[in-house]
């Protein structure tokens, strides 16, 4: 529960910054047509948003994962190299 409840947090948070700024928008301009042909161009880019952000995160993370790997294959190499070289020194065939 409690790592859902931040993701709940910025979600309201950032709703009312929007709301926010609209509400700015119209006390400036005092023009609430302008404000929603704006904000439905917002609301329909924002499943391109969503896919150019979740390609990059998806990138991000992939790519952080291979370089954790690779340490791992690289001790399991050195590891297994070491034993081979143990194992022949010993009169052993591995």
């Amino acid at each position: 529960m409690k790592h859902a409840r931040w993701h709940i947090i910025l979600g309201i948070s950032l709703v009312s910054l929007s709301v926010l700024f609209y509400s700015a928008h119209f006390l400036i301009f005092g023009d609430p047509h302008h404000i929603f042909i704006y904000l439905l161009g917002d609301i329909a880019f924002v499943p391109i948003e969503v896919l150019i952000v979740t390609m990059i995160i998806h990138k991000l993370l992939e790519e952080r994962e291979k370089r954790s790997r690779i340490p791992t294959a690289a001790t399991f190499r050195a590891t297994w190299s070491r034993h081979t070289d143990f194992l022949s020194m010993s009169g052993w065939n591995a």
